[in-house]
């Protein structure tokens, strides 16, 4: 059976063990090849964390009636994932776009 990336990051750590570095961490993860799942990419570890690159989304279906909140059913996916991989939901600061639209986000 074929490891996915979160379990082949986990056992590269489990085998160098804490002491290393995180950017020597992530050039011996990027070093096992190519490490993209389901359009999720590897970037880095950071404090801890597999930090990946999203997926482009398409942004008007994100968005619900109110301007530039998140559409419900959105955010109750992103609730059921996190709480499926032991995840936390932040509400980071809002981003403004350059046409000065107010986007809330989810991470």
């Amino acid at each position: 059976m074929k490891l996915g990336i979160l379990a082949r990051i986990r056992n590269l750590h489990n085998e160098i063990g804490e002491g290393v570095a995180e950017d020597v961490l992530t050039d011996l993860i990027r070093a096992e090849g190519a490490l993209c799942e389901y359009g999720f990419k590897f970037l880095c570890v950071s404090d801890g964390f597999a930090v990946f690159e999203v997926p482009e989304q398409n942004i008007e279906n994100w968005y619900g009636q109110k301007r530039g909140w998140p559409a419900a059913a959105k955010e109750q996916m992103v609730r059921k994932i996190a709480k499926k991989y032991h995840l936390e939901v932040f509400k980071p600061p809002d981003e403004v776009t350059i046409s000065g639209e107010c986007r809330h986000i989810l991470s």
